[in-house]
């Protein structure tokens, strides 16, 4: 983020503490943590690229009106954290066959928001916010993955609304596009986007015009505590990532580790700097706001942010201005599994967040 941040001040001029990039994790990128001399050139490329839009969007500034909507979308996602007939948690990530799943960890959060700018003289622009897992398996027997749901979303409302789209993706660290109970599954991410463009055009009409105003923006570096690895417990998800395969699940039951995933989360953990603090973003005009974090949140985070938000449309972004992995609310911890062992971040942490930017969007409210 601070590289391309740092370009995109430097094209424009705005400061990087009024800069906000948020991702709509795709699983199909090149990699930007492990750099071979490709990715190096693809960052600088994509870095260049955002520093131009940059650019080109205050070239393109006009006065407008804001019109907000929202509406549900049932039946396009779907919480992957299940509970099974025997009262335990798995997540989708685990392999049980579908018999054993008897409901959800907790209902999806299936609310899209829509803002619209109405631009005199200029094309109207279109924020969308859902919350959605944007990977996606591309047909029952196809290995292939795609996040363009998106882009497909995009492309539909500019040749069909005559607009510009952009897409911020909220909470997906529990939500996937497939349900292992028999629901609807999208056969690709085509008609998720084509789909999602009626769900938008509903909330507009039934929309409705807001005030606008001054635009306020505040950021923190919300002082936030990881997980700690033992060394113990470290040297034994070593020892069984080096182990052959069929060493492995009696490495797990020989020092108690839980499952592969916990050890995949150790070993990952190993590898990275420590983060202490989380860095929060709170944006508003008028009766419009903007609450970010850094991670792959849980959807009942967010929603629960907005309905304690002061404004009457709060955009709730993921993936914001950094990338810090998975997130679960609280009531998640205890059940255990995938997300869970993988999280870096104590249990309590997204409340904490929800806390400081509720904080900062009441104190804008009344600036």
């Amino acid at each position: 983020f601070l590289e391309a941040a740092e370009e995109i001040e430097k094209e424009t001029g705005v400061p990087q503490t009024h800069i906000i990039l948020n991702a709509t994790h795709n699983h199909s990128c090149p990699h930007t943590i492990k750099l071979t001399d490709e990715c190096v050139a693809w960052r600088k490329k994509a870095f260049r690229a955002l520093a131009e839009a940059g650019k080109q969007a205050i070239l393109d500034l006009a006065p407008a009106t804001v019109s907000i909507g929202k509406k549900e979308a049932p039946n396009f996602c779907f919480t992957r954290r299940y509970v099974m007939k025997d009262g335990s948690f798995k997540s989708i990530q685990s392999k049980n066959p579908c018999t054993e799943y008897a409901g959800h960890e907790n209902d999806a959060d299936t609310e899209l928001r829509v803002i619209r700018f109405h631009r005199e003289g200029k094309k109207d622009i279109i924020l969308a916010n859902w919350q959605m897992h944007a990977a996606h398996a591309v047909g029952v027997y196809k290995k292939t993955i795609s996040a363009d749901f998106p882009a497909d979303l995009r492309n539909k409302v500019e040749s069909e609304m005559g607009a510009h789209l952009s897409y911020h993706n909220g909470a997906s660290g529990n939500l996937v596009m497939t349900d292992k109970m028999g629901n609807r599954i999208f056969p690709d991410h085509h008609e998720i986007g084509f789909a999602l463009k009626g769900v938008l055009e509903e909330a507009l009409r039934e929309g409705e015009k807001v005030n606008t105003g001054k635009i306020r923006i505040d950021v923190c570096n919300l002082p936030c505590r990881v997980q700690r690895d033992s060394e113990e417990k470290k040297a034994h998800a070593k020892e069984w990532a080096r182990a052959p395969k069929e060493e492995k699940d009696a490495l797990l039951e020989k020092y108690g580790l839980i499952s592969q995933y916990e050890c995949y989360a150790i070993n990952t953990r190993a590898g990275m700097a420590d983060v202490e603090e989380v860095p929060l973003t709170a944006l508003s005009f008028g009766d419009v706001a903007f609450a970010t974090t850094p991670f792959e949140s849980f959807d009942l985070n967010f929603k629960a942010l907005r309905e304690a938000s002061p404004f009457k449309m709060t955009f709730t972004c993921a993936y914001t201005n950094s990338a810090l992995g998975y997130m679960p609310y609280k009531e998640a911890f205890p059940h255990g599994e995938y997300e869970v062992y993988v999280s870096r971040f104590e249990c309590g942490t997204p409340e904490k967040c929800n806390e400081k930017l509720l904080e900062m969007l009441h104190e804008q409210k009344n600036r």
